[in-house]
């Protein structure tokens, strides 16, 4: 995980970051930009299972892959975000809206083996805080 050398970061600031589209994902978290670890295969496997899983088995929710939520002060993307229907805005022309400027109802991390979990968890913490 790669931590940004500006150590207090503004949202704004954060998504004018030239960088900020580059793979993996970069967050916002406590004015600080985290880059999230690259994926692997394991990883990748598990996150396509549960998409599957929930869209097959909800008829009122979706699971995204990689949907970057902002909310509460931060800027998050979930290696899985699981959202209902009828919270994804849709604009005049019957597409969804690209920015998703609230809390997913479910925010599904997956943790590779040398992942520190603290920081996933003072994230959610932080969040559910905040709805």
């Amino acid at each position: 995980m790669t931590v940004s050398p500006i150590q207090s970061l503004t949202l704004e600031q954060f998504f004018k970051m030239p960088y900020l589209e580059d793979s993996p994902a970069w967050e916002y978290v406590e004015g600080i930009a985290v880059q999230k670890p690259m994926p692997k295969t394991r990883h990748s496997i598990l996150q396509k299972c549960l998409l599957i899983e929930v869209d097959q088995h909800s008829n009122d929710y979706t699971a995204l892959p990689e949907l970057r939520c902002t909310f509460a002060g931060r800027s998050i993307v979930p290696d899985v975000a699981v959202i209902a229907w009828n919270r994804i805005l849709i604009k005049e022309n019957g597409e969804p809206e690209d920015h998703f400027m609230e809390a997913p109802d479910w925010a599904i991390e997956i943790l590779s083996p040398d992942q520190k979990a603290t920081r996933v968890i003072d994230n959610l913490i932080h969040c559910v805080k905040h709805l």
